[in-house]
């Protein structure tokens, strides 16, 4: 009798990776090409994608799996994409928090919407800049060259569409990670604010003001509307409706502050830094603005039963 070096899933898996790399064997670039991951890197990355699919098809033989139990495996399948290099950039985020240069810098550019992270991250040296952009886009190349295995090609397109739909992510896939020193070149001045921002105060106190108030009170009507249709026999669909309604309105006076904030930023920006950094916070700060301000969930009512948005927030 024969006798078998490997298993039947084993050889199965080998021929996978064979096949895999045979078509990759070409190039060592990832699918995106920015080519911040290193050679080793992206291949590690295939491997992990090309293991958990090979799992992921595994699992779903197994009988009496319902819908909810193939989506938890998918899930967990992507999940090994997505922590790749995850404890190192949650280290690399607290440095950064942690070592702002100029806290003050820091705490102004929070207060017109930046988050905590890049707001830091403006006002490090530009050598420490670039080194944490390096590294974010190498992590971006690795879990994008897994998910391409995992996933393919048009599934990991439309994440790319996805992450871009916010505005930190829109600049690193159309610029941090392709432009050679984009970061040390543009982002240095925004982190001086000194230079440009005082002329706006007037128009920051009151968008934040307004942000605080609006957002505190847009929480407690829509969970105060979650906790109340819960118990209710009638009219639920009328009393959240009433409440979107609430909330658009609401949305709609912050959305109008903030654009008058923005407008003045921008100017000031323009005259001091350039067009170029004016155009890095436009899209940090714009895009992905309702998104970012809502809580998920509200969010994802939104978006499941396509409540409109208020006018002054259009483009937002």
């Amino acid at each position: 009798m024969r006798s078998s070096i490997c298993g039947g899933s084993e050889w199965s898996f080998l021929l996978l990776l064979i096949f895999s790399f045979a078509g990759n064997s070409q190039s060592t670039s990832s699918f995106l090409a920015w080519q911040k991951a290193s050679a080793q890197q992206i291949e590690a990355a295939r491997v992990i994608g090309i293991q958990a699919r090979y799992s992921y098809y595994r699992a779903i033989k197994a009988e009496g799996l319902t819908s909810r139990d193939r989506k938890l495996f998918y899930l967990d399948g992507l999940q090994k994409c997505n922590t790749i290099d995850d404890e190192l950039i949650g280290d690399i985020n607290k440095n950064v928090i942690k070592r702002s240069y100029r806290k003050a810098d820091a705490d102004a550019l929070e207060k017109i919407g930046l988050n905590s992270f890049f707001a830091a991250f403006v006002t490090l040296p530009a050598v420490e800049m670039e080194k944490v952009v390096n590294f974010a886009c190498s992590k971006h190349e690795q879990q994008l060259e897994c998910g391409l295995q995992y996933e393919g090609e048009e599934k990991t397109n439309q994440r790319i569409a996805e992450l871009m739909e916010d505005g930190g992510n829109k600049q690193m896939f159309e610029h941090e990670c392709v432009e050679k020193d984009y970061a040390a070149r543009v982002y240095p001045c925004l982190g001086r604010t000194k230079q440009w921002i005082d002329a706006c105060e007037k128009e920051i106190n009151e968008y934040s003001i307004l942000r605080e108030k609006v957002n505190n009170k847009i929480n407690s009507v829509y969970n105060s509307a979650i906790q109340a249709v819960k118990t209710m026999k009638e009219n639920k669909e009328q009393t959240f409706t009433e409440t979107m309604k609430f909330v658009n309105y609401a949305e709609g006076s912050k959305c109008l502050a903030f654009k008058k904030m923005r407008l003045c930023l921008l100017q000031q920006l323009v005259t001091v830094c350039g067009v170029e950094t004016a155009r890095a916070l436009n899209t940090t700060l714009s895009v992905g603005y309702l998104a970012s301000e809502r809580s998920p969930r509200l969010q994802l009512d939104f978006e499941t039963f396509s409540y409109p948005t208020h006018p002054f927030c259009d483009k937002l």
